[in-house]
């Protein structure tokens, strides 16, 4: 899930994945894989994204 609420987020401000990973100061690479459930981001990274988009860990952790 949380890679679906990542992409959600991502395309709901009509961000690229580049811009994304820019903005997180990790890599295109990390976003797309993160997306795809393939990986999950750290802790602390997963705290840097939920704040980036206003959120919270638990929130992007969510199922629908």
């Amino acid at each position: 899930m949380l890679g679906k609420n990542i992409r959600k987020l991502r395309r709901d401000r009509d961000m690229s994945q580049e811009a994304l990973a820019e903005a997180l100061n990790v890599s295109r690479f990390a976003i797309q894989r993160w997306e795809a459930g393939d990986n999950t981001p750290r802790a602390e990274t997963l705290e840097r994204i939920a704040e980036y988009f206003g959120t919270t860990g638990k929130e992007l952790l969510k199922e629908d």
